[in-house]
């Protein structure tokens, strides 16, 4: 009984799901809306108009990988929070970030921030994989708003004035800094500090008075946070071939370790590593105890692994892709706090009773031998593509469809010609 004016109002305002995406028009979404996903496995929201997401709004999409909202300018108190799996926040349009906004998104590693203008209390606290922070129009920032985020890298603000001094308690020992207005930094820890020549000398004088090492450069090295080992053919500082070079004193941070001769790695080889993003390693079989527990950042683990040892991959909350069709032994609570895993997949006998723990995205354990957890199945159960660093998937399909209108065209073309001989 609707006229056509009210039924696109109720168009506009409804959420639709479609195998783990959810698709929403309106400009504003709340808690009460979302509600009713709750319990679902929803790893993309795209909502092109969206502008303002409410208090509390999506923090119990547990899932949620990538959210693409080019409109938002507004989240309001915890409106992301504990959304661990988050990934990818896809606007470039934030503005106003209320307080503990993306609180607990610990696997958030790609958000725009250079239109912030407002920032609340405690609003990226325990964001532990987040690499860097860049923005020119800030005019307060807080020590708070940052706190237990291990990953960070790189810091580029022009904050006008200060409410407090800027205080970061924890942060990668290879820090990367542009700070002109800034009247002064504190750490607990050494670091390695690349600074700009433009950053204020206050902080400059700070950073040599902390039992540090500086280096003042004309503009900070070249950005590069990928995945993949042929994204740093120009930037190969950042990876790491052999293991006793692994926490080698260096200026920059270890992004990747790649290796085509070793076959095992020892305990601990990589704990909290919190800066790898990556590992391809060719003939290696085995890894020990919690060998690369508390890596928050690493989302690729490329090897053909058969043992896995205790704790080894225990709190690498980003990890999406590690290959275990030849694991034959696993240990207990090697994947505990692997909060992005979605599908895992086993080619042998194994009994995982003991492997997982607060896995709020897991949605299946495969194997036609596997015991000991409720999400074993015998057949793989279909889902969204997870992303690692961009839609794989979906860009090939893209790039066949092309092709295949490509050929087309040209056959459409020389039946022509043929024609007209």
């Amino acid at each position: 009984n609707l006229n056509i004016k009210d039924q696109h109002q109720v168009a506009l305002n409804q959420l639709i799901l479609t195998q783990n995406c959810l698709i929403y028009l309106g400009k504003e979404i709340s808690s009460d809306q979302i509600e009713q996903f709750a319990n679902c496995q929803v790893f993309y929201l795209i909502a092109p108009n969206l502008q303002v997401v409410k208090e509390q709004a999506l923090s119990k999409l547990k899932s949620l990988f990538y959210v693409y909202s080019p409109c938002l300018t507004t989240v309001d108190d915890r409106g992301f929070e504990g959304c661990f799996s988050l990934f990818w926040l896809h606007s470039n349009c934030l503005s106003v970030l209320n307080d503990q906004a993306f609180r607990n998104c610990v696997s958030l590693s790609d958000v725009n921030l250079s239109s912030v203008t407002y920032m609340g209390s405690m609003c990226f606290s325990n964001c532990v994989s987040m690499p860097k922070i860049k923005n020119e129009l800030l005019e307060v920032v807080e020590g708070q708003d940052f706190t237990q985020c291990y990953n960070l890298q790189r810091i580029e603000l022009k904050m006008k004035e200060f409410k407090e001094n800027l205080i970061l308690q924890d942060t990668q020992p290879q820090l990367m800094m542009d700070l002109p207005n800034c009247a002064e930094i504190r750490f607990r820890k050494q670091h390695f500090f690349t600074v700009t020549q433009r950053t204020s000398e206050e902080v400059k004088q700070s950073c040599q008075t902390q039992n540090s090492q500086l280096q003042v450069q004309k503009e900070l090295p070249a950005w590069i946070n990928s995945y993949f080992s042929q994204k740093y053919l120009s930037q190969k500082q950042y990876l790491h071939y052999e293991l006793n070079s692994v926490y080698k004193q260096s200026f920059f941070p270890i992004h990747g370790f790649i290796s085509s001769k070793i076959k095992s790695i020892p305990r601990r080889a990589f704990y909290e590593a919190r800066s790898l993003l990556f590992v391809e390693c060719s003939l290696l079989k085995e890894v020990g105890e919690s060998s690369f527990q508390a890596c928050h950042a690493m989302r690729r683990f490329k090897a053909k692994l058969e043992v896995i040892g205790v704790n080894a991959f225990h709190g690498c909350v980003s990890l999406v892709e590690i290959d275990l069709r030849n694991v034959s032994k696993i240990g207990n609570g090697c994947f505990n706090y692997c909060q992005s895993a979605v599908s895992h997949f086993y080619g042998h006998d194994v009994d995982v009773s003991q492997a997982y723990f607060s896995n709020s995205s897991l949605l299946q354990i495969v194997g036609q031998n596997v015991k000991g957890h409720k999400l074993v199945r015998k057949e793989k159960l279909k889902h969204q593509e997870v992303i690692v660093e961009e839609f794989n998937e979906r860009n090939n399909t893209m790039m066949k469809i092309r092709m295949q209108h490509l050929l087309t065209k040209t056959y459409q073309v020389a039946k022509y010609k043929l024609k007209q001989i």
